[in-house]
């Protein structure tokens, strides 16, 4: 069988194989619901409407596990943007587990950190860290910036509600990396100023205010009020924690000039406490008014007020200060005993994962390996068997085309010999004519 022969045989039933395969792939693919996807375009900008679409929608029994899973998370996304907060986390779940399954790696990443906002709501940290950090390594491996950045923004606020700070800077720097990658500008103005809460909150402030400021400008350039009265309040917590107690009333001013319900409880205890620091007459109107409507607010506590009323801020800070802290290290101690068990386990979980799928492609590569030699082997073997019959064929030409020239230098060999015989017969027959004609000149002369 020659070369070209052999070609075709083989890529013949290859390339039928090969269509058979993308015939298959394409045949399994399911198209969503178009009213779902309609839903999901509407999730960002307009999450009501989104909503209320998801709320119209009938899913009925003949609906694919693809739309219901679809279906489960865009409910769950939709309630989470219009601020309803969940603690029962089956109906993620199940979507999380079809995406995990089914090898969607954007959507996986997505229902991951919706569950882990629900756990969050439940306050099952532990299982809400394990959660973020699922969707973080999924997203940061297929590359989805937008969730990877969201689930570094969920494990910073479980690291801050256990107040361990320097893993929260760690995830708040995560978060932001995320978005500049993506290139979703307001996300990652909205991380750094996590980055700037964390460094604040691990009490180094020195890394917080001209970076604070920067972003302040950043935010008052693209009118961005929200983002602006953070910044002035986190500018008034660094100034507190500093002693300066002048600027931070006066950036705490700002910031509830721009709205009032930026100042919450804490900061009111900031402000009273500052308050009572500062000297009486280097006070304005404006921020003896913003001080005492802070501290007669409704959530202020009422041994505070007391204390407050009698100008002994300082006494009522530190005393509530005391009491926090008691009430807050209990739980702190469980919640932070809890997320590191379970964030361990999770990354034990991940590595031993990791490890097998090392070792099964190792295997595959060794058997990719020794198939892809044994073809090579093969095709050599069959390589060698034409050449060597090609060669058998060349010999037995060669032989033929010797044998037939020896025979043509035989034939043309006796072709000399018969011309010169020929030649000799000529030469005897003209002399003999020259003889003859000489004999009759003689005689008839």
């Amino acid at each position: 069988m020659s070369v070209n022969r052999l070609t075709y045989s083989f890529s013949g039933p290859a390339f039928i194989v090969g269509l058979l395969v993308i015939t298959l792939l394409c045949g399994c693919r399911h198209s969503l619901d178009p009213a779902l996807t309609k839903a999901d375009s509407k999730m960002e900008e307009h999450p009501d409407s989104a909503l209320m679409l998801l709320n119209g929608y009938s899913l009925t029994t003949q609906a694919s596990a693809a739309d219901s899973a679809y279906y489960a998370l865009l409910l769950t996304h939709a309630r989470y943007k219009n601020f309803i907060d969940e603690t029962n986390d089956s109906l993620i779940s199940t979507a999380t587990e079809y995406f995990l399954n089914h090898g969607d790696d954007e959507k996986a990443s997505r229902a991951l950190f919706l569950k882990g906002i629900i756990l969050m709501n439940a306050n099952h940290l532990g299982e809400a860290a394990v959660s973020f950090r699922q969707g973080l390594d999924i997203a940061h491996e297929g590359k989805h910036y937008m969730w990877e950045g969201q689930c570094a923004r969920g494990l910073f606020i479980i690291y801050g509600k256990i107040k361990n700070y320097s893993e929260q800077i760690k995830y708040a720097q995560a978060e932001y990396d995320a978005f500049v990658k993506g290139n979703y500008p307001n996300w990652a103005n909205n991380a750094k100023l996590n980055i700037l809460r964390a460094y604040q909150n691990n009490q180094q402030f020195d890394k917080v205010e001209d970076d604070a400021f920067v972003l302040l400008t950043t935010a008052e350039e693209a009118k961005d009020t929200m983002l602006m009265e953070e910044v002035l309040v986190l500018i008034g917590s660094c100034k507190y924690a500093l002693g300066n107690y002048k600027d931070a009333l006066d950036s705490y001013l700002k910031a509830y000039s721009l709205d009032p319900s930026i100042i919450r409880t804490t900061h009111g205890y900031n402000i009273a406490v500052a308050a009572a620091n500062i000297e009486k007459d280097s006070l304005t109107n404006e921020m003896k008014s913003f001080i005492s409507s802070v501290t007669s607010r409704k959530e202020t506590l009422p041994a505070f007020k007391v204390l407050a009323s009698q100008g002994r801020f300082e006494e009522a800070f530190n005393g509530l200060e005391r009491y926090k802290d008691y009430q807050d290290s209990i739980l702190q101690i469980i919640c932070r005993n809890n997320v590191a068990e379970s964030i361990g386990h999770y990354d034990n979980t991940r590595t031993v994962v990791h490890q097998k799928e090392i070792k099964i492609e190792r295997i595959l590569w060794g058997s990719g390996l020794l198939v892809l030699t044994i073809i090579i082997g093969v095709s050599y073997w069959i390589y060698k068997k034409n050449l060597y019959q090609k060669e058998l064929e060349r010999k037995h030409i060669e032989m033929s085309m010797e044998m037939l020239r020896t025979d043509l230098e035989s034939q043309l060999a006796h072709m000399d010999e018969m011309t010169a015989d020929i030649l000799r017969i000529n030469n005897k027959t003209e002399k003999m004519s020259c003889a003859l004609r000489n004999l009759l000149y003689d005689r008839y002369k």
